[in-house]
């Protein structure tokens, strides 16, 4: 639904910029990913658990990608901005069941006030924290710049061979 509404409003750009909408079609048509932009990644069938990439790094695109997650959530949340973590944390406070953040990123803490929020050293140990802090039926969304999903799927192979 996320991208489906960037993609309806680019259609309106393009035709407000005199693309006709037939070429406007066949460029949504091949639009396969788009990635960080609520990028799936797809692990191993066993894992219980959805994974989202999201470069999400402001208030107001991290609460538009929480609130288009249904169900209870694990964060990894980013923001390079010192002046905006805060208003991330409460954001990702409002919506995660847990967060997980990096030494870089502690200031985002400043605003949580409710889930449980763990502070790690690494971008690596963030994710597989998060990996194995999640339940059977969550979301784990990684939110901000630099989430690469080869990274978390090397974490998931490690938590599967952990696991099973």
């Amino acid at each position: 639904a996320h991208n489906q509404a960037n993609m309806q409003a680019a259609a309106v750009c393009a035709e407000a910029l005199g693309i006709s909408r037939q070429i406007v079609a066949r460029a949504i048509a091949n639009v396969t990913l788009i990635h960080g932009h609520m990028e799936r990644v797809a692990g191993p069938p066993e894992i219980p658990f959805a994974i989202y990439l999201d470069d999400a790094n402001t208030p107001d695109s991290l609460e538009k990608v929480l609130t288009s997650l249904l169900g209870s959530k694990v964060c990894v949340v980013s923001g390079e901005k010192l002046w905006v973590q805060p208003l991330l944390g409460s954001i990702a406070g409002t919506h995660c069941r847990a967060i997980i953040l990096t030494e870089s990123e502690k200031e985002i803490a400043r605003g949580i006030s409710k889930p449980i929020t763990t502070i790690v050293a690494t971008e690596r140990a963030a994710i597989a924290r998060a990996i194995r802090n999640a339940q059977t039926g969550e979301t784990v969304l990684f939110a901000g710049n630099g989430f690469s999903a080869q990274t978390v799927l090397e974490e998931l192979n490690v938590w599967k061979q952990e696991t099973y």
